[in-house]
């Protein structure tokens, strides 16, 4: 099986796959403020440039302790919502700081508030993190279902906007 190249407990795959979430993260929130961008104007290079940099440092094979399995495994569908609900607290965090809104007790406060409503622990989510973050594959489908549906959310509120 391909090992991930891993610097401390976070994997090297992960970053450019966010970076994909925060871009649509961005246009959400923003959409619902009116300060939206197309989503279709990002640079396609761009993107590419982002996949072949995940796909070269996944593919880097160093030897990387493996995580114990969690005690609580969360599902794939689990996974896939609480990751949505995550970018979006990041989203709001930095939007929030973009305008001079942001404090420390906010974020804790929304994180809080997204382990409440899930019913887990940070423990939890790290260490299902770790653990999906040793499938590639998985974290891959993971992934690409957060950004289709947080894509769909966009288009939902561009929608309500634009009637």
């Amino acid at each position: 099986m391909q090992s991930i190249r891993r610097v401390g407990t976070y994997s090297l795959y992960g970053p450019a796959l966010l970076t994909i979430v925060s871009l649509v993260i961005s246009n959400i929130y923003a959409s619902k403020h009116l300060f939206a961008f197309d989503l279709c104007r990002i640079n396609k290079s761009f993107l590419l440039m982002v996949f072949i940099s995940a796909n070269f440092f996944s593919s880097c094979n160093m030897a990387s302790s493996s995580a114990p399995k969690p005690a609580i495994i969360l599902s794939e569908e689990q996974m896939t919502v609480i990751l949505m609900d995550v970018h979006l607290v990041e989203g709001t965090i930095n939007f929030k700081r973009n305008i001079g809104q942001g404090h420390d007790e906010q974020k804790s406060e929304l994180y809080h508030q997204l382990m409440e409503n899930h019913g887990i622990t940070p423990e939890i989510l790290e260490s299902n993190l770790m653990y999906y973050n040793q499938k590639p594959a998985v974290m891959e489908k993971i992934y690409e279902d957060v950004i289709s549906r947080l894509t769909d959310m966009q288009t939902e509120i561009k929608v309500e906007i634009e009637n």
